[in-house]
């Protein structure tokens, strides 16, 4: 019973936070409202709402984008489980960045900064964005390398066939059909998106299977009742069976002084009858 209570009192506390994690997201939008109530209409609507777009507009990003958020959230949910269980710390190291950067670029295809939030309204140049993400990419590679060099074959697919993706959009200008280039661009996207996700889920298999260093610990509870534990009283027969061999102990240490005659008892003499 004690343990019900306890869970229903952990989930209580989980209730609590999502509660106030939600109440800071709509007092954000409340303040977006009263700021522009467009901004507002613009965010709260689908793409596909603006204009009479067809349903199935951006529909390859968002799968690109649905994949990314699969990758981080498995290396994240990975590092939290198994944190204080794996023997092997650097390969949650490993899923630890991995899982943040692929949440970056989870977010740069949503919110599409490199292309659009960067140049417009950071004046940043896109080169440069572009450029931020590929040291990150080589920073990772370069700490990890022992580990990336046992099973590189993943990591190096997904990395080329990203890196040919940059390398596609920063020649946009320079194709003579977009639709083509397009075409091309995102195909080796969301091909890189899919063998860095497959990564991701192997490194994490690599560390829920591997062996736990779990350390058991006494319970305190327990402890405590032991301590307190009163002894039993001694049983009679205990005490009888005790007290004989201590007898028997005795006459022993008394016959290895020499040997024992047995002294008959003194009789009294009786008068005679007169």
């Amino acid at each position: 019973m004690s343990g019900v209570r306890a869970a229903q009192s952990e989930d209580i506390q989980w209730l609590f936070r999502i509660i106030a994690c939600f109440a800071v997201f709509a007092a954000a939008l409340v303040l977006i409202f009263l700021y522009d109530y467009k901004i507002m209409q613009a965010m709260l609507r689908d793409r596909a709402e603006w204009g009479a777009q067809p349903f199935y507009l951006g529909a390859i990003s968002q799968i690109g984008i649905l994949t990314w958020a699969a990758g981080a959230a498995i290396a994240l949910f990975t590092v939290a489980v198994a944190e204080d269980e794996t023997t092997q710390p650097e390969k949650l190291t490993l899923l630890r960045c991995i899982g943040l950067f692929s949440l970056i670029l989870c977010l740069d295809d949503v919110f599409q900064v490199h292309e659009v939030v960067a140049p417009r309204y950071l004046y940043i140049d896109q080169k440069a964005v572009l450029l931020l993400y590929a040291l990150s990419a080589l920073i990772i590679a370069f700490t990890f390398r022992r580990q990336l060099l046992k099973r590189p074959v993943l990591p190096a697919a997904a990395v080329s066939a990203l890196a040919i993706s940059m390398g596609l959009d920063l020649t946009e200008p320079y194709w003579p059909n977009l639709t083509i280039q397009l075409l091309v661009e995102d195909t080796f996207k969301q091909l890189g998106i899919l063998l860095w996700t497959s990564f991701i889920i192997q490194q994490a298999l690599a560390v829920l299977t591997s062996p736990r260093a779990v350390t058991l610990a006494p319970n305190p509870a327990e402890a405590e009742a032991e301590i307190r534990l009163p002894q039993a009283a001694p049983q009679p027969a205990i005490v009888a069976h005790t007290a004989a061999r201590a007898s028997t102990g005795v006459k022993k240490a008394k016959g290895a002084q020499g040997p024992f005659h047995p002294v008959p008892p003194r009789v009294e003499p009786q008068p005679r009858p007169r």
